[in-house]
């Protein structure tokens, strides 16, 4: 019982976390963007939280089936990175057609950047999201949460940083935010392979014996 709550206490502490750390960043981000580019920036944030929750259920797949004691482990990691390319395909198609656009009718490279950008950062914000509910059905709440919570934090300080000492432009706080959220999408990644791998090799270790 005591570890059920420390478990579910952590992936708690994650998502509140990231709730407290965009509530008291963002004043912070007002100041040193300035009206116009922190209205942009605001308006994308929103976006990208959006896309998370409407994320065509794949998220719920995947931690329904990841929690499956029924599927085997080889399947739901096939599953897994299934949803993996699909988000990256979409997205990447949904940036070609902006950058299109952009090079057809608006005549400037900013505007692309920031669709890039963007596309990078909702990406990655889906691809963890996915992951989390991944390592979720596998009762790995722990990790997920410790990972939510760094993403979030560091994602968050990092781009504060970033528009303070170095340059307070929404292409450098967008930079910023979708490197780290990039960084952290391989992250999660890389950590379920390895999980599967060493469950693999405690399988067949057992099986072995």
């Amino acid at each position: 019982m005591k570890h059920r709550i420390i478990d579910l206490g952590m992936l708690y502490f994650g998502k509140f976390g990231a709730l407290a750390v965009g509530f008291f960043l963002m004043p912070a981000y007002s100041y040193y963007l300035g009206p116009a580019s922190f209205s942009t920036v605001a308006f994308i944030l929103s976006l990208v939280n959006a896309a998370v929750t409407l994320d065509f259920g794949m998220s719920t797949i995947i931690g329904r089936d990841s929690s499956d004691s029924t599927i085997s482990n080889d399947k739901k990691y096939k599953q897994f990175l299934a949803s993996q390319f699909l988000v990256i395909f979409f997205y990447l198609s949904v940036f070609s057609i902006v950058a299109i656009y952009s090079f057809l009718f608006q005549k400037g490279d900013l505007g692309v950047k920031i669709s890039f950008l963007s596309v990078i950062l909702i990406m990655s914000s889906l691809i963890q999201n996915i992951s989390v509910s991944y390592l979720n059905g596998i009762k790995e709440f722990k990790i997920s949460g410790s990972l939510i919570f760094l993403s979030v934090t560091l994602r968050g300080v990092i781009s504060l940083l970033v528009i303070k000492y170095i340059d307070n432009n929404i292409i450098s706080f967008m930079s910023a935010q979708s490197i780290i959220g990039l960084l952290f999408s391989l992250i999660f990644m890389h950590y379920i392979y390895i999980f599967r791998m060493f469950s693999k090799w405690q399988c067949f270790t057992l099986t072995g014996v």
